[in-house]
């Protein structure tokens, strides 16, 4: 079980990362972008072949974790995704596939708390936007044949 980070070190944790994220214009260039309270944040972006693609950022004690809902739980050949999921793997470093507590599956991140910077976040940030896109009609085609058409 992870511990709990101290008030002081995550305050400054999340100076640190707020002031990268507005210094690489990520703020900016996002719909919306929600402090909910120190080591807490929640970003939208708008996407191509996602409407909206969101982002959790977390201040743990060694990890900033960041992760985005990719989709619900399959419906349907859920083996035919897991083993798609599973071949695509590699390819989407340095990103997992995780599913959260609610079953859906998420893409998700970390970056080292100590001595983090920019290149860092907004790899990961970068990561996940791409792959959520790039794998996200593939993925529901699968997982909801026959509900969800592939657009091209």
């Amino acid at each position: 079980m992870p511990k709990l980070v101290r008030a002081e070190q995550l305050q400054i944790q999340t100076k640190k990362l707020v002031s990268t994220l507005h210094s690489l214009g990520i703020v900016s260039s996002a719909l919306s972008f929600e402090i909910v309270n120190d080591g807490l944040f929640y970003l939208r972006f708008q996407g191509s072949s996602k409407d909206v693609i969101g982002i959790k950022i977390e201040i743990m004690e060694r990890t900033i974790r960041l992760d985005s809902y990719l989709m619900p739980f399959p419906e349907s050949n859920a083996g035919l995704l897991f083993e798609y999921m599973l071949r695509v793997q590699s390819r989407v470093e340095p990103l997992r596939f995780e599913v959260g507590v609610e079953d859906a599956i998420y893409l998700v991140g970390s970056v080292a708390t100590a001595n983090f910077d920019e290149t860092d976040v907004s790899e990961v940030i970068a990561s996940i936007l791409t792959y959520v896109d790039d794998l996200f009609p593939k993925m529901m085609s699968i997982g909801f044949e026959g509900q969800y058409k592939l657009h091209k």
